[in-house]
This record gives structure tokens, C-alpha cells and sequence, in this order.
């Protein structure tokens, strides 16, 4: 039996978008740039696919505007897979988030932040180092998100304003800065740099990664001010805003050391703030990344906690998982598991060093990512005809073709996710698909047990 307590309508347009911005511009940008250059011959393909890669997130916020419109619950994907496709898979969309998705996505960006913040506070051998920054990057997140829902916003929307703010000084000291030679920018030519794979699909792969968690804001839809208005606004903001910074970075990057330079860079931000600051260059990159890694752990924990309570909620297999603590206004329980098993996975799962262990969380989170984008964008149509009386404050223009549009670009995307696990992290890959099936014969047993799913 759960509390009478509940979320309150406490975040503000500020607030909900800082949480887009705050996960979505995170340590993995800097490890993405250099990949999609190296799978792109001229800049014309480079700042076309971030480009595209800004309109498919476009195109995917409108569609959640709907859904978080139309439902404005804590738990976003969940609630909507739930009320679509029945009890079963939203049980296992939050099974797979808690397992896959959440811990390895974050474990990835923080081994990016141990990598970074090593090279300013070495704590011993290097993997160790890094080992140790990122485990406590997580316990700190963890800790003072803990006390409560006024801590959690206010860290949130103080480094993702620090983060924001550094890329525009980086950008701003790049074009500032004397340009290289305009036949080093140029590329697509007989003599196009040996690093160019031509892999566009693997390229786009990392885009949408770089631009991946801007559906996490309606996990916390039930406790936006004014919904039917902010939930929309801070998902198409925040969309067209990160698009923007995107592109102002790359123009930066191959304008001060030109394309060549950052497709074989695995610095790259490191060589542009080398070049501006000198000697003071690599330790405020380092800086710089650290603040944007910390700024997306923040965004993903404090979102992510809301999933296993409403999965408690609904799930009484689970129901000491649904409980909402008044005085902090979070879900503490759900903080505490899910703290304690992101520790775990990041502590334990055995990557060495940031690289490796971005690359790994790549392979094993990307195809489940995408697989309930997909289904996501496919209860849109669903839902509007089965719940035809329900109230949409936002609809998708252009329907059905953004959704369509958006939809075969996840299909696509799923797909070649899986590809690029296969290759790079199979028997990752392959723990995580064994983890899922238990998550079917969990969400089986559970779903008997349910009475009825929450309603919006």
C-alpha cells in the first residue's frame, strides 16, 4: 500500500530545459566529434549530418511534446509503452533502463569525466585514477540529489549554465583566433585525409548519440509548472538550442585547426583550447568537459529515479519502490537502488579507462535506446485513436509525416545500433540481450500481480 504522498508541480520552463540542455550537451561531444569527422569527406557532410542530426531531434521532441501533453506523468516512455502496448512492455522498458540503458549510459559519461579530471587531480595509475573519479562522480550526484528535489534543480541549472557558458567562450576564443590554411578545411578531394572511413551510417550513429537525451525531460512530467505549455516549449527550446551550440562548435573546431586536424584528433577540444590559451589549454578543457560530464550524470540519475518509481506504483511486486518522500519531494527509494547498482556497473563491469568504456556503453545501450524510441513513436498514432477523448494541448505538425519521418530514422537507427554492437562490444552485447529476456520472464510474474496501470 503506497503513501498519499506525490509530486508537486515544482519545475519551471528554466528548470525542464536545463535538463534537456543538462543531459543532452554532455563529455560525449568531444568524444563524437573527431568520430563523425573521421566518417565524413568534406565539412559540407560534416555540419550536413549534424545538422540533420539537430532535425531528427527536432522532429522527436515534437512527437513527445504530444505524448507529454497528453499524459503529463512522471515516468514519460513508461507511461506511454504502458497505456499502447499494455503492462508487460512498459515493465520492461523500465527493467531495461534500470539494467541496460541508465547505468551503462552513465558509466560511460563517467569514465569521460575520470578521464578529464585526471589530467588536473591524478589519484595514482591511471586506470585507477579514472576508476576512482568516476565512481565518485556518481556517489557525489547521487548524495546531494538525495536531499531533495530544491538540490537536485538548482546543481542542475548551475552546470548546465557553466557548461553552456564555457562552449560559447571555446567557440567564441576558436573564431576568434587566426584560421588555418582554407586548403587544410577543405576535404572531398583526390587527397581527402586517411582517417576518412566513409561509414556515413556509423557517423550518424554518433551524432544521435551526441544528441540523445532529450526524451528524458518527460520522465519528470509530473512535476512541470503549467504543462500543457512548458513541456512543449522546453522540448523544442532545448532541441533547437543544443542544435545551434552543435554547430557553432564544429564551425569553431575546423575553422582554428582545420579538417584534417579534427578528424585524426582524438583531443579535439583539448588542441582548439591548446591553441587559444596555451599552456593553460589543456587543464581548462579539461575543466570544461569534467563540469559537462557532471552536469549530464546529474540529468540522468535525477530523471532517471522517476521510471522505477512509477514503475513501483503500478507494479505491486515493486511497491517499495513507488514511495515519494514529502520532505524532499523525490522518490528516495528509487534514488537509493539506483544508485547503488549504477555504482556497481561502474565500479565493476571491467572497462579501462574512458575510451574503452565509452565505446562499450555505446554498444550495449544504443539498440535498446532506439528499440523504445521506436515503440514510442509508434504509440503516438495508437494512442491518438484509442484515446481520442483524451486532451492534446500539443499536436505534431505535419502529422502523420514528422512522426513517420522520425520513426523509420529509429527503425534505421535501431538497426544499426545493433550492428555496431555486434562489431565492437558482442559479448557485451549479448549479457545485455540475456538481461533482457529475464526482464520478460520478471515483467510476466509482475504484470499478474498488477491491478490497474496509472492513470494520467
Amino acid at each position: 500500500m503506497h503513501n498519499d504522498a506525490a509530486p508537486k508541480r515544482q519545475l519551471s520552463l528554466f528548470d525542464t530545459t536545463s535538463i534537456i540542455v543538462g543531459i543532452v550537451v554532455g563529455g560525449g561531444l568531444y568524444e563524437t566529434i573527431p568520430r563523425v569527422a573521421a566518417n565524413t569527406a568534406d565539412t559540407a557532410s560534416l555540419y550536413g549530418l549534424w545538422i540533420i542530426g539537430g532535425l531528427f531531434a527536432l522532429f522527436g521532441s515534437m512527437c513527445y511534446a504530444e505524448l507529454a501533453t497528453a499524459y503529463p506523468c512522471d515516468g514519460g516512455e513508461y507511461v506511454y509503452l504502458t497505456r499502447a502496448f499494455g503492462k508487460r512492455l512498459g515493465f520492461l522498458y523500465s527493467w531495461t533502463q534500470f539494467w541496460i540503458i541508465r547505468p551503462a549510459s552513465v558509466g560511460a559519461i563517467a569514465y569521460i569525466y575520470g578521464g578529464y579530471i585526471h589530467r588536473i587531480a591524478p589519484l595514482g595509475k591511471l586506470d585507477f585514477s579514472i576508476a576512482l573519479h568516476a565512481v565518485a562522480a556518481v556517489v557525489g550526484i547521487s548524495l546531494l540529489n538525495f536531499l531533495g528535489l530544491r538540490e537536485g534543480k538548482w546543481t542542475q541549472n548551475a552546470l548546465t549554465g557553466a557548461k553552456v557558458a564555457g562552449l560559447l567562450l571555446l567557440a567564441v576564443g576558436c573564431l576568434l583566433s587566426p584560421a588555418v590554411e582554407s586548403s587544410a578545411i577543405s576535404g572531398g578531394s583526390a587527397d581527402t585525409p586517411a582517417t576518412y572511413d566513409g561509414s556515413l551510417s556509423l557517423a550518424l550513429i554518433f551524432v544521435m548519440f551526441a544528441y540523445g537525451g532529450w526524451n528524458d525531460m518527460p520522465l519528470v512530467a509530473a512535476e512541470v509548472r503549467d504543462p500543457n505549455k512548458n513541456l512543449s516549449r522546453s522540448l523544442i527550446l532545448g532541441s533547437l538550442g543544443i542544435a545551434a551550440v552543435y554547430l557553432l562548435v564544429n564551425w569553431a573546431f575546423v575553422h582554428l585547426l582545420g579538417f584534417s586536424a579534427v578528424q585524426s584528433s582524438s583531443t579535439v577540444g583539448a588542441a582548439a583550447l591548446d591553441r587559444v590559451l596555451g599552456r593553460f589549454g589543456e587543464a581548462a578543457f579539461s575543466l570544461l568537459v569534467a563540469i559537462s560530464c557532471l552536469g549530464a550524470i546529474q540529468g540522468m540519475l535525477f530523471t532517471g529515479a522517476r521510471i522505477y518509481y512509477v514503475t513501483g506504483v503500478d507494479h505491486p511486486l515493486f511497491a517499495w519502490l513507488g514511495r515519494w518522500d514529502e520532505r524532499s519531494q523525490s522518490p528516495q527509494r528509487a534514488w537509493l537502488v539506483q544508485a547503488l547498482l549504477t555504482l556497481l556497473l561502474t565500479a565493476g563491469v571491467g572497462w579501462r579507462g574512458g575510451q574503452q568504456g565509452f565505446d562499450r556503453a555505446l554498444a550495449i545501450s544504443a539498440a535498446p535506446f532506439w528499440f523504445f524510441i521506436v515503440l514510442s513513436i509508434a504509440a503516438l498514432p495508437i494512442l491518438r485513436y484509442r484515446d481520442a477523448a483524451t486532451e492534446r494541448p500539443y499536436r505534431v505538425p505535419g502529422y502523420p509525416f514528422i512522426p513517420l519521418i522520425f520513426f523509420s530514422i529509429s527503425a534505421w537507427m535501431f538497426w544499426s545500433s545493433i550492428d555496431y554492437a555486434r562489431h565492437t562490444a558482442l559479448r557485451e552485447a549479448q549479457g545485455a540481450l540475456i538481461l533482457v529476456l529475464v526482464g520478460l520472464v520478471v515483467g510476466h510474474f509482475s504484470s499478474q500481480r498488477l491491478g490497474s496501470h496509472r492513470s494520467a
